[in-house]
């Protein structure tokens, strides 16, 4: 029954030969999804990872050149653990790509450009600002490409999402925890690896025990957005919604049959039960006949012995008594 909503079995890698992903901050690329984008190298993918934002977060402006060139460094050296090129950066402000307008179409020109036919995108449950719109936007640039589009694989970060795939990631481990050691202006804040190595420890809770580590992606087909209405992330809630709806409607059947043998187990004890109660009362009825009978001779010894034929008869019953023997 979980695996109507998990996968219970790591998923063999989806076949790609051209790999881009995108990271809306340097270091996203492999917090998020980094042992997948080492085990495409390692099979011989070219693998290009594409940063949009300058990762300066509020800074002021004249110390943002010099933290988006630590962050920069810091990403291309974890990107070198992984047998990765260094990245391409658009250089966005940090925090600002909810209003960049022209994001998607960026987005659709570097897929064309690279050839690409799988992408990777943080997904549609992230709550971090710049992930939840670079998710949309590659959504969006997707549905751009049409026949050309490529399949997109949405991975988590800051939020964990709801996962059509499990990607045994334990071969490739070592490598990845390297990677994410090489972002030190950003552990200086927050301890990333030990919520890191959490989570993708977490993620193998539904796998077998050989698995060690595991990353959770949402894979989708360029047929399941091409072509559709609406919002891309209400159509994907609403497809887990249906899933879930479904598991609840088998539960609730399961539950009626188990009431349904509990109501006839019930109805075969209720009919023993007043079987049982009927014996006892044809007892009692028997019982109180027989003590009713019983008090009637007591009754009519009592009176017998208190008559004044009994007391006149005594000598007599006495003599017989004594010429048989008894007294």
């Amino acid at each position: 029954m979980e695996n109507w909503y998990i996968p219970v079995a790591p998923a063999p890698l989806p076949e790609a030969g051209s790999v881009l992903a995108f990271a809306p901050h340097p270091d996203d690329e492999v917090f998020g999804c980094g042992g997948v984008l080492a085990l495409y190298r390692q099979r011989g993918a070219k693998v290009h990872v594409h940063i949009l934002t300058d990762g300066a977060g509020y800074a002021p402006d004249e110390a943002r050149q010099d933290i988006a060139l630590t962050r920069n460094s810091e990403s291309d050296a974890a990107l070198a653990q992984l047998g990765i090129d260094p990245a391409s950066h658009a250089g966005l402000r940090d925090r600002g790509l909810s209003g960049c307008a022209s994001l998607s179409e960026h987005l659709a020109k570097l897929i064309r450009q690279h050839g690409a036919d799988m992408v990777l995108a943080p997904s549609l449950w992230e709550i971090h600002p710049d992930h939840l719109a670079l998710g949309r936007a590659v959504l969006a640039a997707v549905t751009r490409l049409e026949a050309s589009a490529p399949r997109l694989l949405l991975y988590e970060i800051g939020a964990p999402l709801r996962p059509n795939l499990l990607v045994d990631i334990t071969g490739v481990w070592p490598l990845k925890l390297a990677a994410m050691h090489c972002f030190r202006s950003q552990l200086e804040r927050q301890d990333y690896v030990a919520h890191l190595t959490a989570l993708n420890r977490y993620r193998t809770y539904t796998l077998p025990v050989n698995v060690i580590y595991a990353e959770a992606l949402t894979l989708l087909a360029p047929e399941e957005l091409l072509g559709a209405t609406g919002d891309p992330a209400g159509r994907m809630m609403g497809r887990w919604m249906e899933t879930a709806l479904a598991a609840a409607d088998a539960q609730a059947e399961w539950l009626h049959g188990r009431l349904a043998e509990r109501e006839e187990a019930f109805a075969r004890q209720k009919v023993a039960h007043e079987r049982q109660i009927s014996e006892h009362e044809h007892l009692k009825s028997e019982h109180e006949h027989l003590k009713s009978g019983y008090d009637w001779q007591q009754k009519l010894l009592a009176d017998m012995r208190a008559s004044s034929s009994w007391r006149v008869t005594a000598p007599l019953r006495w003599i017989a008594g004594k010429l048989s023997g008894r007294n």
